[in-house]
């Protein structure tokens, strides 16, 4: 737990957390849609199913076979995405000025690979 706490800061949690809003309203906007016919339940599953970054389409449509292979395609792409913001939090680097910066910038980008999978899903799923 200490190697955790040695790479990972509260501005950390707080970019993660703040991105999991941004796009857990979105995921909440687009289910919410007139068009899709959802019910409360699957509205308030699939919002809260955002963490899971790329499986939440197949989530969305209820594991459907076709959502679900789709949402497995896109899942080592944007596994990739939050494994290389994870992993660079771990390397060190040569120089210390912008550590911090570059630190927090590909973990902003890993992060936003992660759910974006999910809104790439969404475009299979509504389609």
């Amino acid at each position: 737990m200490r190697l955790l706490a040695n790479h990972f800061t509260r501005t950390h949690g707080y970019i993660a957390l703040g991105l999991l809003l941004v796009f857990s309203g979105f995921t909440l906007f687009l289910v919410c849609q007139p068009k899709n016919h959802e019910s409360v339940a699957n509205i308030v599953v699939t919002t809260l199913a955002t963490v899971s970054g790329p499986m939440v389409g197949a989530v969305a449509r209820d594991c459907q076979s076709c959502c679900l292979k789709f949402s497995l395609f896109l899942l080592p792409w944007s596994g990739a995405f939050l494994a290389a913001g994870t992993l660079i939090q771990f390397v060190p680097l040569p120089f210390q000025r912008f550590a911090r910066a570059l630190r927090l910038t590909v973990w902003c980008l890993g992060l936003l690979g992660w759910f974006g999978g999910g809104v790439v899903s969404f475009g299979h799923a509504f389609s």
